[in-house]
């Protein structure tokens, strides 16, 4: 993932879908599965 300022940009690599948050204090657990679902 890209962080830019206060943003988070997670991005999948398989499948090139995005989703951008305006905050980047998560966990990586909310990001694992954040990223399982934006990949799927």
């Amino acid at each position: 993932a890209t962080v830019s300022s206060a943003r988070l940009t997670l991005t999948c690599q398989t499948n090139g879908k995005f989703k951008v948050f305006p905050y980047a204090d998560m966990s990586v657990r909310r990001l694992e599965d954040l990223c399982n679902d934006i990949c799927s």
